[in-house]
């Protein structure tokens, strides 16, 4: 019993110096382990800016990348040439332009003519312009491109150094036009705006200006080449209200011109290319000769 108690006494103490020495060593050694495998990894987006600071940059550089140019002068038509378009038929040239009052030192130049489909009429030079330019009405090929209602405006462009700078003209509208074909026949045109209200057949005070300049034409011609005749287009010519506009024309170029209602033909046709209008077409004037050149 003794040498029991004794060998018992022995092994505790052995046990306490140990667990003593491992307390004076301050490691310890932890294992973790996991049930299962582990998730998929983590996928974050790549580091951006915010959406925007991003706009924001992107509209500066458009910006940047944007050639500006300076606003176009506006030149405004001096107010002869417009009432000389406003009275009834005016004749070519329907636009006049002097190219000293462009303020711009150039070397080259483009003067153009313009309506809602574009350019009509160009011409360019060299050196500095400063001869009157005019337009005829006509377009590149000849053919007349001038309309009663149709605006257009012209533009002058001075080109220095590669530099340009541009004048332009208000917009121009004819309500009446008198042009001439190449073989001399004589177009006369005025809008149906001028000549009866919105809708309605009964002639306007304002018509008569321009239907007296019509029946004074007219009443020109040789009784021998046959009937005077005049055309009226229309949007919806078979409609009730053209051919009552039709009838009061007639009668108005009747009592006008005097003559026997069988003289005179006034016809309804739908509106051609040249829009709403009144038109007549003349024989070539008294002693007009035709040239080749």
């Amino acid at each position: 019993m003794i040498l029991w108690a004794l060998l018992f006494a022995l092994t505790s103490a052995d046990a306490k110096e140990t667990k003593k020495k491992g307390d004076d060593s301050g490691v310890q050694e932890i294992t973790i382990k996991g049930k299962g495998p582990g998730g998929p990894p983590v996928r974050l987006p790549p580091v951006a800016p915010d959406g925007a600071v991003a706009n924001e940059v992107a509209d500066t550089l458009k910006v940047l990348r944007t050639e500006h140019k300076p606003p176009v002068p506006e030149l405004r038509v001096p107010g002869g040439p417009v009432r000389r378009l406003a009275a009834p038929f005016p004749e070519p040239p329907f636009l006049t332009f002097n190219p000293r009052v462009f303020p711009e030192e150039h070397d080259r130049w483009r003067f153009e003519v313009m309506t809602a489909e574009g350019v009509v009429w160009r011409r360019t030079g060299r050196g500095r312009a400063t001869d009157p330019l005019e337009w005829d009405g006509t377009d590149e090929t000849g053919r007349v491109a001038a309309r009663v209602g149709r605006p257009f405006h012209f533009r002058f462009t001075g080109v220095r150094d590669g530099s340009e700078s541009s004048l332009t003209s208000e917009s121009i509208e004819l309500g009446s036009i008198l042009y001439r074909e190449s073989l001399g026949d004589v177009h006369m045109e005025v809008g149906s705006a001028l000549l009866f209200p919105t809708g309605k057949h009964k002639l306007l005070e304002s018509a008569a200006p321009f239907l007296r300049a019509m029946a004074s034409r007219l009443g020109r011609i040789n009784p021998e080449l046959g009937p005077l005749k005049l055309t009226l287009y229309q949007r919806d010519p078979d409609a009730p209200v053209a051919k009552r506009r039709a009838r009061a024309v007639k009668a108005f170029f009747l009592k006008a011109l005097i003559v026997n209602a069988s003289r005179l033909e006034v016809s309804v046709a739908e509106s051609a290319d040249r829009g709403e209008v009144l038109a007549t077409v003349l024989p070539p004037d008294g002693g007009a000769v035709i040239r080749d050149d």
